[in-house]
């Protein structure tokens, strides 16, 4: 089965969409009805009630998550480069052994 390309929704599309759930109640009829996966209507069903106030606590609305997302665009997070070795690790030092000395001129 080949996937559908990815659609995108207006807000107005989105909130005809959840007045249409609200009316009704049956959240899986206005899915199929629509042509839309139970999860999205699910999810801007959750968002709509973010946005109305009545979400749970510490959920952010739309406006918020634009905001933050404009945000994190503005000012990228800045990651410092690993740290650098300046001498080699014991692994990569070279071992001298008593046979690899170098014989003193006499």
């Amino acid at each position: 089965m080949a996937r559908r390309a990815r659609r995108h929704f207006t807000a107005e599309q989105k909130a005809q969409a959840v007045r249409l759930v609200k009316e009704t109640g049956n959240l899986s009829r206005v899915a199929q009805d629509l042509d839309l996966t139970r999860s999205s209507l699910v999810a801007w069903v959750r968002q709509a009630e973010v946005d109305a106030g009545q979400g749970p606590g510490g959920a952010l609305t739309t406006e918020e998550k634009a905001e933050l997302t404009r945000l994190r665009r503005e000012v990228p997070v800045r990651r410092s480069p690993p740290a650098r070795r300046l001498t080699p690790g014991p692994a990569l030092q070279r071992v001298r052994t008593p046979a690899a000395r170098p014989r003193p001129r006499v």
